[in-house]
């Protein structure tokens, strides 16, 4: 059973028409997500590359040199500016944003741009959709059309803009759908899959893990790749996954590139 939205606020943009063949534009802020990531400002490394492309049925998780983390669903294609807070986006993605205040993250779509000084949110914004959304669970995002008139979404609102044949377009903001269950947002389901693991090795782990976060992870250490562990996860980001494990069973791991490197404590 859902709980169903309460009576939308309309917003009306004057000026510039939105284009019929407008993407589709979702947005989830998950609270605290980098509160397990240990963000140090000595890593210094860069990007392999600043383009990523996944296809039906695939994902990949690209982990920004700042510590921010990416999801991309599938189909999609993500696009890093050189300054890596600035990305353009055709497809889904849940993104992990660490904060910076100096530098504010820049999500650009085919129909507007999102701006986020830190937080966990994700895009849908696949080319040829009819409707844009952005559905906000905490913090804050800041939408801004082409009309320059912005949007300020408070916790659990969703935005919706419906691309009209005359001016002015109507964008409406209503409450998130919750799973009355789970008490997660409806509208972000796709990254809510669960894995589990019962006394496996850090090893079998790890493999699952390249698996399900399109990642690469290898070991320093022989003895690492023997530990062993039982959990489960759901709606984790891939940190927050070796941080729950490393609170049984430690050992330490480091980001070069694209890569994870697992070594003993």
């Amino acid at each position: 059973m859902l709980n169903r939205p309460a009576p939308a606020r309309v917003v009306k943009f004057k000026g510039k028409k939105i284009l019929h063949y407008a993407a589709a534009v979702a947005v989830l802020i998950t609270a605290g997500a980098l509160t397990y990531f240990q963000y140090t400002k000595k890593q210094s490394w860069s990007l392999t590359k600043y383009e990523y492309h996944t296809t039906a049925g695939s994902r990949q998780t690209i982990m920004l040199p700042d510590g921010s983390v990416v999801m991309l669903n599938t189909n999609s294609h993500l696009y890093i500016g050189k300054d890596l807070r600035t990305v353009t986006l055709n497809g889904e993605a849940f993104f992990d944003i660490r904060h910076d205040a100096v530098h504010p993250f820049l999500v650009h779509t085919k129909d507007y741009n999102i701006r986020v000084l830190g937080t966990s949110f994700n895009v849908r914004a696949y080319a040829g959709a009819r409707r844009t959304e952005t559905d906000l669970i905490t913090g804050k995002v800041e939408i801004v059309p082409a009309t320059k008139e912005k949007v300020v979404l408070r916790p659990n609102e969703k935005f919706i803009l419906a691309p009209a044949a005359t001016a002015p377009v109507k964008g409406t903001i209503a409450h998130l759908d919750v799973d009355t269950l789970t008490h997660h947002a409806t509208e972000t389901s796709w990254a809510r899959n669960r894995m589990d693991v019962h006394d496996e090795t850090l090893a079998a782990i790890a493999q699952k893990l390249e698996a399900w976060y399109g990642i690469r992870i290898i070991f320093a250490s022989e003895k690492a790749r023997q530990y062993r562990y039982t959990a489960s996860f759901n709606d984790e980001t891939v940190f927050r996954a070796l941080q729950y494990l490393k609170q049984s069973y430690p050992f330490s791991y480091k980001v070069e590139g694209d890569l994870i490197i697992i070594s003993e404590s």
